[in-house]
């Protein structure tokens, strides 16, 4: 047997060649760019004089200024987090990688130790691994299979010094350290297969998992495993079960559905449903099961598949070239461009609240007036009546001292109440509401005298009631300033971030 099929595979990924190119004024202009915003970021600050520490506008102020600064340290953890992905993918730099990706129950394992036995039937190397500690460790022996998630690491296999092949912990296996293993080196493969058995076939809401990859414009090709069934055939006159392939109808019908609602789920998460590959339905029992004959092969899909891995592979190749520096954008995009987003929003929310304390501010300055009116003109007719008894030379005098004390007695206690937020040294010179005398107290003018009181006041809160909201809103309109200041500059470097290199 030629098994030219197989052949034509193999020499079409000996085929590829991959270039490399010099990206580092590429590298080296994002890193100065995001070296200018890191600056930027750390030198974020606010002028708060004039507001208490207790103040929630302060408190605000200050989580933000925290919140900035912090996320630089966040994003050098980030980036050496993608160190093991990033140094398996340098590892593999010559190689086409594909993450085989899947539930526990795909039939990842047997996949890939069957992909192996092929090429090793043509005489090609099939080195296989597990990766342990971000070290390779080479071994002999195949991938454990099992209708249990098996794999409690990542384990691979090199073909032909070609193809690897990255057999994950699933995202759906039951324990959280496989799942965010996966998630690590999802960052280190070139493309996907996803595979999924036909009993349940494309359960795209897997596909949420690999929303990220999608978007950095990875190749996804779905692959139906286990695409067979047990028949009954009379052997001797005797009834025995044989392993069949599903129909070429039956397979086309799942193929079609699992495409269709796969583009629809991409639409749902805003990508393009074309970033999907025609899915490909195959059964590696069955073409075990029939003597790996090329007959056997051809009715499991295996042909199939070569092609679409070959046809998967020319993208592929195109993007290991600019990897590197696409790594180094997808980081900008997913971590930094996230960050500064998040950075911006809070900057809205500060306006937000900015712009509610100027109302309640405006609410303090009117409660103050009315608590200082009230208190006043409650006092005002016995304050008139204890000084009538006085000296005629005395009483208007000593009235007005005794009025002016109720008054910024109660002013003081009306600012305390209201406005404790705020640092007394805002109120500058110190705020003091002084009434003369226009007249004297007498009875014979008491009704006049009474109501020339009551206009004097009604002035003297409308010109203290100007001077708090110059004053206190002073601070308010600097904060205002540093915000607008801020949030430019975060969208001008945002901008300039991404811009053409």
């Amino acid at each position: 047997m030629s098994f030219k099929e197989e052949q034509n595979f193999i020499q079409g990924l000996e085929s590829f060649n991959f270039g490399a190119q010099d990206l580092t004024k590429q590298q080296q202009r994002l890193s100065s760019r995001l070296s200018e915003l890191e600056e930027f970021l750390q030198a974020s600050d606010f002028e708060t004089a004039g507001l208490q520490p207790h103040h929630p506008l302060f408190k605000s102020l200050q989580q933000y200024v925290l919140r900035s600064k912090q996320t630089i340290p966040a994003w050098e953890k980030a980036q050496q987090e993608l160190k093991p992905a990033l140094d398996l993918a340098e590892l593999f730099a010559d190689k086409i990688m594909f993450l085989v990706f899947g539930k526990f129950n795909a039939g990842k394992s047997s996949f890939c130790n069957f992909i192996a036995d092929r090429f090793k039937f043509h005489q090609k190397s099939a080195e296989a691994f597990i990766l342990e500690d971000g070290a390779i460790n080479y071994h002999d022996e195949p991938f454990q299979e099992g209708n249990t998630e098996t794999t409690a690491h990542i384990q691979g296999v090199i073909l032909d010094n070609r193809l690897v092949l990255i057999d994950t912990p699933g995202l759906h296996s039951i324990t959280t350290e496989n799942a965010l293993l996966t998630q690590r080196f999802l960052e280190s493969a070139d493309g996907i297969l996803w595979l999924s058995s036909s009993t349940s076939p494309g359960q795209v809401q897997e596909l949420q998992e690999l929303a990220q990859e999608l978007r950095r414009g990875k190749p996804l090709l779905p692959v139906i495993t286990r695409s067979d069934f047990l028949d009954e055939v009379i052997v001797d006159n005797d009834i025995k079960k044989m392993l069949c392939n599903k129909s070429p109808e039956n397979r086309a019908l799942q193929e079609n559905d699992v495409l269709q609602r796969a583009q629809e789920k991409l639409q749902s998460m805003a990508l393009e449903p074309d970033l999907i590959q025609q899915p490909i339905s195959i059964s590696v029992y069955s073409a075990r099961n029939h003597g790996l004959t090329e007959q056997a092969l051809a009715a499991a899909g295996v042909y199939q598949l070569y092609q679409a891995l070959l046809n998967l592979s020319a993208p592929v190749v195109s993007y290991k070239e600019l990897k590197p520096l696409q790594v180094f954008i997808h980081f900008l995009e997913e971590v930094v461009i996230r960050d500064i987003k998040q950075l911006q929003n809070a900057l809205t929310e500060l306006t937000q609240q900015l712009s509610a304390e100027r109302e309640f501010l405006s609410n303090a300055i009117n409660a103050i007036k009315n608590s200082v009116w009230q208190k006043t003109l409650s006092n005002l007719v016995t304050l008139m009546d204890k000084h009538l008894n006085a000296e005629e030379s005395e009483r208007t005098q000593r009235f007005f001292t005794e009025l002016n004390a109720v008054i910024n007695d109660s002013l003081k206690q009306a600012l305390n109440k209201e406005l404790s937020r705020y640092e007394p040294s805002v109120v500058s010179p110190p705020v003091a509401i002084t009434l003369e005398a226009k007249q004297l107290l007498s009875l014979e003018h008491y009704e006049f005298f009474y109501l020339a009181i009551e206009k004097s006041l009604e002035e003297r809160l409308y010109q203290l009631a100007e001077h708090l909201k110059e004053s206190f809103n002073a601070p308010l309109d600097r904060i205002d300033e540093q915000i607008q200041v801020l949030s430019d500059g975060l969208s001008q470097r945002t901008d300039e971030l991404l811009s053409p290199l």
